[in-house]
């Protein structure tokens, strides 16, 4: 395996696993997005937490 497709596996590992932390609210929806044709990755939690909209 060539060194990019290692430091493509450890991103998609790492975003993994923090995304996984925990248990959001039920009102809160987690995105992970990767687009490995451009090398793109995101992690979104979406929803309200009480009367605060949530970003992250």
């Amino acid at each position: 395996m060539d060194r990019l497709n290692q430091y493509r596996q450890c991103i998609r590992r790492f975003i993994e696993y923090h995304a996984n932390l925990g248990t959001p609210a039920e009102s809160i929806e987690r995105q992970i997005i990767f687009d490995v044709e451009h090398d793109h990755y995101q992690w979104l939690e979406l929803g309200w937490r009480g009367t605060n909209l949530a970003r992250k």
